[in-house]
C-alpha cells in the first residue's frame, strides 16, 4: 500500500458542511454530527471525521452509502456505480479529483456541485483513494 493511500485511509480529515439549495439534495444536517460522535467545542477539540464520514456527509445522499448510485437522485441522473470494474477502469484519479473539485455539469445543468471551496486538497485526495477502495 503506498504512502498516500495509507495516509488518506488512516488519517482523519476536517469536514466543512455547506448546504446548497440549488444543487443535488444535501445530506441530513444531523448526519455529520452523528458521525463525529459527541462533541462539545467549548470542552476542547472535537475529533475530525474520517474519509468515510466525509463521503457519508457529502456524497452518499446522491451516490449512496455503498457508492453504487442507487439513490432516487442517482437513478434519475444515471450516476455510475463506483464499485464496478468498468467504472474503476474507465476513469483515472486525476479525473475523479477534477469532478470532485469542479462538479459535474451536463448541457449547462449542474448534476453535482463543485466541492473546491468545501473540501481541502487532502480531502479530495482521500475521497479519490476511498473511491478506489470501493471497487473490486
Amino acid at each position: 500500500m503506498n504512502a498516500v493511500r495509507s495516509c488518506a485511509l488512516l488519517g482523519t480529515l476536517l469536514l466543512t458542511t455547506v448546504a446548497r439549495a440549488d444543487g443535488p439534495p444535501a445530506a441530513p444536517a444531523d448526519t455529520a454530527a452523528a458521525d463525529a460522535g459527541p462533541c462539545d467545542p467549548d470542552a476542547g477539540t472535537c475529533p475530525e471525521p474520517t474519509v468515510k464520514s466525509i463521503f457519508g456527509a457529502k456524497c452518499a445522499s446522491c451516490h449512496g452509502a455503498d457508492a453504487k448510485g442507487k439513490t432516487k437522485y442517482g437513478i434519475k441522473h444515471k450516476i455510475p456505480d463506483f464499485t464496478t470494474k468498468h467504472w474503476q477502469k474507465t476513469i483515472d484519479n486525476k479525473e475523479i479529483g477534477e469532478k470532485i473539485r469542479g462538479g459535474v455539469f451536463e448541457k449547462g445543468k449542474k448534476l453535482m456541485p463543485p466541492f473546491k471551496d468545501k473540501l481541502t486538497p487532502d480531502q479530495v485526495v482521500a475521497l479519490t483513494v476511498y473511491l478506489r477502495g470501493v471497487g473490486p
